[in-house]
């Protein structure tokens, strides 16, 4: 006799409706709707309290708005995950940069191209970072690779 599936837990959202609401508050976002597109990601994020995709996307809703600091703890929510793709990566790297935290910028950008070497969002952002710490041969290799 097999089993039943298994109940997911009370309050849980299937994953379509999370896509769909992921959907509709990048939509949101990129509209510069700012107050829907983080509501739907704090619905998702209070089914889900590590569901990556909306803490990246909450960090570039407050990154939109103008909270720093929360975008950046939003985005390492994010890129706490082991499938945290370059882009975020280099997203951290940039809010790091804007934040003065060089060091840790220079780690996210390093991170992101270690997980794609040729994206070109993360080596622009390295060798911005580069720049700014005087490492400027290194920096000129990032921006013309």
């Amino acid at each position: 006799m097999a089993n039943p599936p298994p109940r997911p837990s009370p309050g849980a959202m299937p994953p379509a409706d999370i896509g769909a609401l992921l959907r509709q508050a990048d939509a949101f976002w990129r509209a510069g709707r700012l107050v829907e597109a983080e509501q739907l990601c704090r619905r998702i994020l209070g089914t889900q309290r590590k569901h990556p995709d909306a803490s990246h996307l909450l960090g570039l809703v407050a990154h939109s708005a103008g909270h720093l600091d929360a975008a950046i703890r939003h985005i390492e929510d994010a890129t706490a995950h082991p499938r945290a793709p370059a882009p975020w990566y280099a997203n951290l790297a940039e809010m790091l940069r804007q934040r003065g935290r060089l060091q840790d910028a220079e780690r996210a950008a390093r991170k992101a191209i270690a997980l794609d070497a040729s994206y070109p969002g993360a080596l622009n952002n390295l060798g911005i970072i580069l720049q700014e710490v005087g490492k400027f041969a290194e920096s000129r290799t990032m921006l013309e690779r």
